[in-house]
């Protein structure tokens, strides 16, 4: 048999979401790490601007940055839709209001597409990007 057919947009979508959740998580500096030892300088230097617009995404909207360690991606609507504060339902800061949703939404987006052309280039770095997204809880 040959080898398995590896969808490069899939991978690239898959791994969006992940780094935009590791931008934004608790475990950033470990992923970033990781990020600079398979894909290098650029990119490392790309997730830190991530994690420095969710930053402040969260403060404009007037939560304090990241305090229970969940993602932005982690929830499809606000909890001020339920009524309830975000700091009461335990959410993060960034999932609150549309201003953080819409700051993590932007940012897959942009990581979707800087990851396609880096899989375009360089194909063979489809098992990074599966491995570093498969880190990422």
């Amino acid at each position: 048999m040959g080898q398995p057919v590896i969808h490069h947009a899939q991978v690239a979508w898959d791994a969006a979401r992940a780094f935009v959740r590791a931008a934004g998580g608790p475990d950033h500096d470990a992923f970033s790490a990781r990020v600079l030892s398979r894909l290098g300088a650029e990119m490392y230097g790309e997730l830190a601007n991530t994690r420095q617009r969710l930053l402040a995404a969260s403060l404009e909207s007037g939560f304090p940055p990241l305090e229970s360690g969940s993602s932005p991606l982690e929830s499809s609507s606000s909890p001020l839709e339920s009524g309830s504060s975000p700091l009461e339902s335990g959410s993060s800061p960034l999932e609150s209001g549309d201003r953080g949703r819409r700051t993590a939404d932007v940012e897959a987006g942009k990581w979707r597409a800087r990851l396609e052309d880096l899989l375009r280039g360089r194909p063979d770095l489809a098992t990074a990007l599966r491995e570093l997204t498969g880190s990422v809880s």
